[in-house]
Parts: C-alpha cells; sequence; structure tokens
C-alpha cells in the first residue's frame, strides 16, 4: 500500500470521526429542554453511521488493498446491523491479512446473527487456532453452542475453557451457574 493511500485513508477516517461528533454535537438538547427522545437518538446514529460508511466505501473504492479501511467498514457494517455487508467487508479485510482473531470473531458474530451457526462457529476455531487465548472466541463459541445450536457439551467446554483462562470474569459466578444448569439437563433432542 503506498503511503499517501494510507494517509489519506486516514485523514478521511479522522475526518469522519470528527464530523460525526460535531453533528452530535450540534444536534444536542439546549440545556433545560428535556431529553432527547430515544428515536431521535437512533436517528442520530443511524446518520452518523451511514456518513460513516459513505466516507468508508470511497476509501476503499479508491484503494482496494486498505485492509485497515476494509476492517474499519466492516465495523460500522456490524453496527449499522448490515450483517451481509459486514460480512464481505471483513472477508475483503481477511483476503488482506487472514491471521486477524479479532475480524474473524466479529465475522463470526455477523455469520451467527445471519444464523450460520456451522461458519460462526468455524471462525472461533480459526481465530483460536491463532490466538487459543482469545476471550471474545471462547465466550461467543459457547453463546452459539448454548443458545442457537443447544449443544449443551460444546457449550460446557467452550465456557469452561474460556473460565480456565480468565478467573476473574465479572460474571463468572452467573456462567459457572449456566454450566451446572447444562450438565444437570442435558437437552433432548
Amino acid at each position: 500500500m503506498r503511503m499517501d493511500t494510507l494517509i489519506v485513508g486516514l485523514v478521511c477516517l479522522v475526518a469522519g470521526f470528527l464530523g460525526g461528533y460535531f453533528f452530535d454535537v450540534s444536534t444536542a438538547p439546549e440545556p433545560g429542554t428535556g431529553q432527547t427522545s430515544q428515536v431521535q437518538q437512533q436517528d442520530n446514529s443511524n446518520v452518523k453511521l451511514q456518513g460513516e460508511i459513505a466516507q468508508l466505501e470511497r476509501v476503499v473504492a479508491q484503494d482496494p488493498a486498505n485492509r485497515e479501511a476494509w476492517v474499519a467498514l466492516g465495523h460500522t457494517y456490524f453496527d449499522s446491523k448490515e450483517h451481509l455487508k459486514a460480512i464481505d467487508a471483513y472477508d475483503r479485510a481477511l483476503a488482506l491479512k487472514g491471521n486477524d482473531p479479532d475480524v474473524l470473531v466479529d465475522q463470526g458474530t455477523m455469520y451467527r446473527r445471519m444464523g450460520w451457526f456451522d461458519k460462526a462457529i468455524a471462525n472461533y476455531d480459526k481465530a483460536l487456532g491463532l490466538n487459543p487465548e482469545h476471550k471474545n472466541a471462547l465466550f461467543n463459541k459457547g453463546v452459539v453452542y448454548r443458545y442457537d445450536l443447544e449443544d449443551f457439551e460444546g457449550a460446557v467446554a467452550a465456557w469452561e475453557l474460556f473460565l480456565q483462562k480468565n478467573p476473574n470474569y465479572p460474571d463468572a459466578a452467573n456462567m459457572r451457574k449456566q454450566i451446572e444448569f447444562m450438565k444437570a439437563h442435558p437437552p433432548t433432542k
């Protein structure tokens, strides 16, 4: 990647974030006029995300080898709940550098939201192959097994390993309760 292309991409990203910040500040309610409604906040957030998406799409159109922009675009699609577009952007980033466990986990989460649970598990496993300590990969793998596939054995294995590697996890007590429940109540499929 050329240095000037990278600089242009980064300048666009910074400008987008600053533009989003100033948009948010300019649309804040006057003191004493009450809270902005949840719908207005959502609308503002959607407008901001769409602006960021448009900027990032321009960056990757000008520089398709800009991996960081593809990752940022994937994250922005992720946040705007555009699952298929996020998956595609993450694919483009992974094609440029396939050994990124964070991108694999984020793409796995998009697969889960699409109902493609086997693909989600495969991504989490790839991420764990690159980084066996990856907290989100272990946690999310357990979530898919527990809630989507109702594979309690798989969920228990993932979450026990998660707790072994993360003994200070703030919600460890709840996770242990879930593990005990799954051990005592296997699904009847």
